[in-house]
């Protein structure tokens, strides 16, 4: 018997067959059809089923660029600007190997597909992200001059972070996402 989909795509507009990932035995596909996102996480195989998607939306779903960082950055007004270019220089400094992404709109950095550090501009003050909630707490007494949430640190305007600091924040958090059986 021959599925068809639930709802018909509109090819007058900008959409296109795009590939996506289907469960292992291609017979269960007719239990998973009403909730998508179930199907998506009980994939064991490599079998790919092709289904209309919005070409709109993929530039969202790829990964962002080192330009679009400078894009965010031209945005923001000095002198947060010229902090954030500080900040940003010292992070590649410290982590040359960290691809550079747009995370949850803001500028940060991944390796091995992890972000581990990320930063923002905010009216009365910038904010380093360590994008883990325990960062900040496991490094409290080096933190004891600066402002802080459970997953922002927030820094002055005109004063960018210490290398150092950046430093202690990157490697808490490398620690953090190094895969288990590479951990001492």
């Amino acid at each position: 018997m021959r599925r068809h989909l639930d709802y018909e795509p509109d090819f007058r507009t900008r959409s296109s067959w795009a590939p996506l990932p289907v469960p292992a035995g291609i017979g269960n596909w007719g239990r998973y059809r009403d909730d998508f996102r179930t199907a998506l996480l009980n994939l064991s195989s490599g079998l790919c089923l092709f289904l209309p998607v919005d070409l709109n939306r993929i530039p969202q779903l790829l990964p962002m660029s080192k330009q679009e960082i400078d894009d965010y950055l031209a945005k923001v007004a000095q002198p947060k600007r010229a902090t954030l270019q500080k900040l940003r220089q010292t992070i590649r400094d410290i982590v040359p190997d960290a691809e550079e992404v747009i995370s949850y709109g803001m500028p940060a950095f991944r390796m091995n597909g992890k972000v581990i550090a990320g930063f923002a501009a905010f009216k009365n003050h910038l904010a380093y992200l360590p994008h883990s909630g325990s960062v900040l707490a496991e490094l409290r007494d080096d933190l004891s001059g600066y402002a802080s949430t459970e997953g922002s640190l927030h820094f002055p305007i005109s004063e960018p972070l210490p290398k150092a600091l950046v430093k202690k924040l990157i490697a808490a958090r490398i620690r953090q996402v190094k895969p288990k059986e590479s951990r001492p």
